[in-house]
């Protein structure tokens, strides 16, 4: 058990390590291919995050939503495919 322990948190670490090494990876060649981009990039982000923030309970509530309707609306059209699909006649 310890073991099994120890081994989720060092899979958990080195993921940590590797996402932060590849993302320092990639703003790096960012910076070297084009800084005026890069830095643009950077400014342009929490712009457009900052609206997805207070939006995100709004969005999720309508999400939620849609997705129930999506499953009902699949869960008719299968009971109709396993009535009817029996009644179609197959020619092999």
């Amino acid at each position: 058990m310890i073991s099994e322990i120890s081994d989720l948190y060092t899979g958990v670490i080195i993921s940590l390590v590797k996402g932060v090494l590849l993302l320092a990876g990639i703003v790096y060649a960012m910076l070297v291919l084009s800084p005026k981009l890069t830095l643009v990039s950077f400014t342009v982000n929490p712009v457009d995050c900052v609206p997805r923030f207070f939006y995100q309970n709004k969005i999720k509530k309508q999400f939620l939503k849609l997705n129930g309707e999506y499953f009902n609306t699949t869960l008719i059209q299968v009971r109709l495919n396993s009535i009817l699909k029996p009644a179609i006649p197959v020619n092999c």
